[in-house]
């Protein structure tokens, strides 16, 4: 009773107002794929980042949503003779270009947010580029085919964004990851210079 009332919410405020409910669904994806990750994954109990979670959510919400909001329309516009073709079109369209794209967006915008220097984004999205994409394109290539076979366009963003919330909770891991990689390199460069000046 209660799934079904929120469901004909959803829907009726994705009808009336689709892109201020996609961006807080995806923010709320985004966040529960950051909480579960440091509390289920990193086991960080009460030393969780409060300002990690924030800067997910708010890429989720203002940087992700509008973005993919966007594409899918785009997207949705390739047309074939065929359904097959037009399904397989729209899913290498989504992997290999939508999937480049934003995979780059996400590691640099998550990176400025949390401060680095262009430096840093550029070696950390040169560090962790080829993997996240391989994965990606594993996770999506599949999910999309389904997405754009049955999927109504309504709630096609929807679905990649419940299939995306593993994908969120290894973006999670993946990034603090690269942080402390990174902070371990600027520890060891720090002290070969400290041990060069002596």
């Amino acid at each position: 009773m209660v799934a079904s009332r929120l469901w004909s919410a959803y829907c009726g405020a994705l009808v009336r107002k689709p892109l201020q409910t996609r961006m807080i669904a995806s923010g709320t994806l985004f966040g529960v794929g950051d909480i579960v990750a440091q509390q289920g994954f990193e086991h960080r109990g009460l030393e969780h980042d409060l300002l990690r979670t924030g800067r997910t959510v708010f890429y989720g919400t203002f940087i992700f949503a509008p973005l993919v909001n966007t594409w899918l329309g785009v997207v949705e516009k390739v047309k074939l003779r065929s359904k097959v073709g037009t399904v397989v079109a729209r899913t290498s369209l989504d992997i290999f270009c939508w999937g480049s794209f934003i995979t780059t967006v996400y590691w640099t915008a998550t990176g400025f947010l949390a401060g680095k220097s262009a430096q840093q984004v550029k070696d950390r999205l040169e560090l962790v580029f080829p993997q996240a994409i391989f994965t990606s394109w594993t996770v999506f290539g599949p999910a999309q085919l389904v997405n754009f076979s049955v999927v109504p366009p309504l709630h096609r963003m929807l679905f990649t964004q419940v299939v995306g919330l593993g994908w969120n909770i290894f973006l999670s891991i993946a990034n603090n990851r690269t942080s402390q990689t990174e902070a371990m390199r600027m520890r060891a460069k720090s002290l070969a210079v400290d041990q060069i000046g002596i």
